[in-house]
């Protein structure tokens, strides 16, 4: 057999071939302690191995000059027993041996090639699997261990003075009633209005409109008084009337009140308590609504929705004009009135609308001197020309008086409220004419907003109706408080 050259990696590393292959130690060396071993000499390399068997050593091989010149003799070491190799053991007399194997060699998985396997543990097998790359995800998070985790706790300003404390014992706020109820309202007779349908198709709009007011007692022809000190809503018993007016020294005090809102919520504002505030826009508009009653040979082209409530002992020929949606819900005790809005200063006709009622609720507020009824209703356009209106409508002159309308508008996100002063000239005693002025305070909610939300709530998507109608509620609380402040 031809003699074996010594591997490369014996050549190069001996110390850490000895170290990882203890089994090749020379048998004088099995029985010396880890510290003895330190402690042992340079040794040269041992010869190659093929399949794992020793090669003989080959006599015209040369071993590499060591580092020191002269190397330095070890003093073998002696012991008191043989080592466990050599001791022999006799099952009958059942005498165990002085060291067990498995003490000097801990078996493992077959070795290859004489040498054992490395030992991978499962850690090292999953940080080897990890792309070399980096990922943003990896910066990401690398760069937030050493950064302090903000706090986003809403309650951690009321923690830094009462200690432990939580909204309720279930540790979120209770919803409120008066909301509640007001988004139930709005959902049955908004978002699932049964005529949705044809409104939609007939391009019928809703109105949400809570008007400030006073809630009259029909029995005493006084303020309603319920004996209550919170605010309430209050159950129809077709007992109570509504007056939608307030005083002129609290229509002025409220003008410049919105004024204020209108500054403090301007962009340019160098408050920074206000730099983030949704801005009010404002606007003023001058306009002239007239009113023309439909006869009975127009009131077809009313949409179906408003056309199913007019009075059914008037002529239905001719009212298909208007959506049924809309002929539904008008009132058989007062008569269809067309509406046109006119700019005052133009005199151009800027909207015909019919408007039908749909449902209203009340808010009696009797710590403000004003309270709130929240109407629903259905505005149809006329498709008819006015001139037709003019020819063929029954007279208007003192039975429907022009309003001159000075309106402001001040509109922050899904809220507009219309601050707006009413002018008529009625008939007054000895056929004389008086101006009559009213005052009047709306807060009007967008209805496509209130639909959509409702929408998604329906069918469990993302939404905040509760928060929008919250939202509208809390502003017609505010705004009948703000009034007490003119009286």
């Amino acid at each position: 057999m031809r003699p074996v050259q010594p591997s490369v990696a014996n050549m190069m590393d001996p110390e850490r071939e000895r170290a990882t292959t203890p089994a090749k130690r020379k048998l004088a060396d099995r029985d010396l302690s880890p510290r003895e071993m330190e402690k042992a000499g340079t040794r040269p390399p041992p010869p190659g191995q093929v399949n794992g068997d020793r090669a003989p050593p080959s006599r015209s091989s040369t071993r590499p000059p060591t580092a020191s010149p002269q190397a330095v003799q070890k003093k073998r070491a002696r012991h008191m027993t043989p080592p466990v190799w050599a001791q022999r053991w006799d099952s009958r007399e059942n005498r165990r041996l002085n060291k067990a194997n498995y003490e000097l060699q801990k078996r493992g998985p077959p070795s290859t090639n004489g040498k054992p396997p490395v030992v991978v543990k499962q850690e090292q097998i999953k940080q080897e699997l990890v792309s070399r790359h980096t990922s943003p995800e990896a910066v990401r998070s690398d760069s937030l261990k050493g950064a302090p985790v903000a706090d986003h706790n809403p309650n951690n300003e009321i923690v830094a003075i009462l200690g432990p404390w939580e909204p309720s014992i279930t540790g979120i706020k209770p919803t409120d009633e008066i909301a509640k109820n007001v988004a139930d309202f709005l959902y049955l007779n908004v978002v699932a209005n049964p005529d949705s349908g044809e409104i939609a198709n007939r391009g019928v709009e809703f109105e949400i409109e809570a008007k400030l007011g006073t809630l009259i007692d029909k029995d005493t022809n006084e303020r309603v008084e319920k004996f209550v000190t919170t605010a309430c809503l209050l159950h129809d018993t077709g007992r109570i009337a509504f007056r939608s007016s307030m005083t002129a020294a609290q229509h002025k005090g409220m003008n410049q009140w919105l004024n204020d809102k209108v500054l403090n919520t301007n962009p340019q504002n160098p408050d920074p308590r206000v730099r983030d505030r949704v801005q009010v826009q404002y606007k003023h508009r001058r306009e002239v609504d007239k009113f023309f009653e439909i006869p009975s040979q127009l009131r077809g082209r009313l949409p179906g929705c408003v056309r199913a409530r007019i009075n059914p002992k008037h002529s239905v020929k001719l009212q298909g004009r208007l959506p049924g949606c809309v002929r539904a819900r008008i009132n058989p005790k007062h008569s269809v009135k067309v509406r046109v809005t006119y700019d005052q200063k133009t005199g151009e006709p800027l909207a015909k609308i019919v408007k039908a009622r749909v449902a209203d609720i009340n808010l009696h507020m009797p710590n403000a001197p004003l309270d709130c009824r929240i109407s629903i209703n259905l505005e149809a356009a006329w498709d008819g020309p006015i001139e037709e209106l003019e020819q063929i409508a029954v007279g208007h002159g003192n039975k429907f008086p022009d309003r001159s309308k000075d309106r402001l508008s001040y509109t922050q996100s899904h809220y507009q409220v219309d601050l707006t002063q009413v002018t008529q000239t009625v008939p007054g005693p000895g056929n004389t004419q008086r101006v009559d002025k009213e005052h009047e305070l709306e807060i009007e909610l967008a209805p496509h907003v209130t639909i959509d939300q409702g929408q998604r709530a329906t069918s469990g998507q993302p939404h905040k109706y509760p928060e929008l109608i919250e939202g509208f509620v809390d502003n017609i609380r505010i705004l009948a408080r703000a009034a007490g402040d003119f009286v």
